[in-house]
Parts: C-alpha cells; sequence; structure tokens
C-alpha cells in the first residue's frame, strides 16, 4: 500500500509536468484523465536490444571505436545518488525509442550528449545504469538528477500512452532512489524537472524541452 501511495504521487506529478507540451488547459486535463488508465509498456535495456540485434553496444563515456573518451562519473553526492530526474522531449518528431536509442549509442562521442532512458508509446529503453550521470543537461544539472528523453510522437492515442509510460518509469525511479516526488523549484529544490525548468532555475543549458 505504500509503494502505491507513492507511486501515484509520483506519477502525478510527472503527468503535470509532461503534459505541459503544448496543450491547453482543457486539453491537458483529458490527456492526465486518459493516461492514468494506461498500462505500463515495460522496460528494457538497450545493451540486450543491440546484442539480439547483432550490434555493438558502445558504453557511455568508455572506449568506443578503440578511442578512450573518459571514466564514468557519480553525482555530485556520490555513485548511485541522484538527486532527482530531468525530463526531456527530442527533436526529431516521428523517430522511436528504438531509433533515439541507436542514435545515442553511435554518436554520443562526436554529439556530446548522452541520456539514461528513452521513452515512446510502445516503450521504455534503459541505456546505462541510473547510478552514474549522463551528459543531457549541462554541468550543473548532470552531477545531479537522471535524465529521460521522451519521443515526439504522430497521434494523441500515441502521446497519452507515450506520456504514460515516461511518468510510470520516472516514478519507478523515484521510488528506487527513495526520493520523494516534487516539482522543481527556483530555489533548485526538487525532484522532477524539465530541461526548460533546468535552464530557468540552475543555469548551464539554455533548452527550452519538453515545455511548448
Amino acid at each position: 500500500m505504500r509503494f502505491r501511495r507513492f507511486f501515484t504521487a509520483a506519477a502525478t506529478a510527472a503527468f503535470g509536468l509532461a503534459f505541459t507540451f503544448g496543450q491547453g488547459q482543457t486539453a491537458q486535463a483529458s490527456i492526465n484523465s486518459d493516461a492514468k488508465k494506461t498500462t505500463y509498456s515495460g522496460t528494457k535495456s538497450l545493451e540486450t536490444l543491440l546484442k539480439a540485434a547483432g550490434l555493438s553496444y558502445n558504453q557511455f563515456n568508455s572506449v568506443a571505436n578503440g578511442k578512450k573518451y573518459g571514466s564514468r562519473f557519480g553525482y555530485r553526492k556520490g555513485v548511485g545518488k541522484p538527486e532527482g530526474i530531468v525530463v526531456h522531449e527530442t527533436a526529431t518528431p516521428g523517430a522511436t525509442a528504438w531509433e533515439e536509442g541507436r542514435y545515442f549509442n553511435n554518436n554520443w562521442m562526436t554529439a556530446y550528449t548522452y541520456v539514461h532512458a528513452v521513452v515512446d508509446n510502445n516503450q521504455t529503453i534503459q541505456l546505462m545504469s541510473p547510478d552514474y550521470g549522463v551528459w543531457g543537461a549541462g554541468p550543473i544539472a548532470n552531477v545531479r538528477y537522471i535524465q529521460v528523453e521522451l519521443c515526439e510522437v504522430s497521434t494523441r492515442s500515441q502521446f497519452v500512452q507515450s506520456v504514460a509510460n515516461d511518468a510510470y518509469y520516472i516514478a519507478s525511479l523515484l521510488h528506487s532512489y527513495n526520493l520523494t516526488p516534487s516539482r522543481a523549484s527556483q530555489d533548485g529544490s526538487g525532484t522532477i524537472w524539465s530541461h526548460n525548468e533546468v535552464s530557468h532555475y540552475l543555469g548551464g543549458t539554455d533548452h527550452g524541452d519538453p515545455d511548448g
């Protein structure tokens, strides 16, 4: 029962964040309501999916293409001690979580960007362990937060399911790391952040996703 109450609180906070994607208040409330009725599509490992497809997994901040790029880094409070989650939205309409996962796997060495997971209406793909930081929202946020990308889908029903998957995944992470669900605040507190809020409240980046 305790987990159920926690899960509901975390998902509700995440729903409130995700449903600001250019929706009016009436549409936002409707999508919120519909999303809560969905079933989570589940989480898969990018490494496992790549292996099944006969593709190489390029571990973030490791050796790729014969070159050493760096070392995995923990958060400012230590390995396995994130302070919250940053929600992103991709800038590639129609690209699936599988396509985004392969993009990050193949290009982080040159694009200098990486996240912990990508989410669409069909699945959540975890790219690496959330115990370590990634390059997703600037130097301040990177050493504090887990980072998750929400894919841009085409239809309302896809949007409802993808946002629900995102919210459920976020809720499970908060529970796993014993983080109380709360929205980002100008004073730097809060465990659920948009990239836009990082830009406005913490700095080190200027992106406005997933808002609008």
